[in-house]
């Protein structure tokens, strides 16, 4: 049943534009950084997912007020469902995917 929730929010947030897949994502912890990082290409309100815990990505999220961080072994379908943008690194959306086979 998981399964299908994971793979239907996917190919919804695909449809709508809304999937957006990154090579990596690097911060330096700041807040600020990542708000223009993600506001500048309109990525607010969004879900950033990593592939791994990254404490950085984590810190510089958690203080936004319309975002949200998780590592792909966290990722909840209710909270993509909750945020308008799903914003992944390509090694966990692998991860993710592999789940799916």
């Amino acid at each position: 049943m998981m399964l299908v929730a994971i793979s239907s929010v996917l190919a919804d947030k695909h449809q709508a534009g809304k999937l957006h897949i990154v090579e990596s994502l690097q911060s330096n912890g700041k807040t600020k950084d990542m708000f223009k990082l993600l506001s500048a290409r309109n990525l607010l309100p969004g879900l950033v997912i990593t592939a791994e815990v990254n404490e950085n990505v984590s810190r510089a999220v958690s203080n936004l007020e319309k975002a949200k961080y998780a590592p792909v072994d966290g990722f909840s379908v209710y909270e993509a469902i909750k945020f308008e943008n799903l914003v992944i690194e390509k090694a966990a959306f692998e991860k993710l995917i592999s789940r799916l086979v």
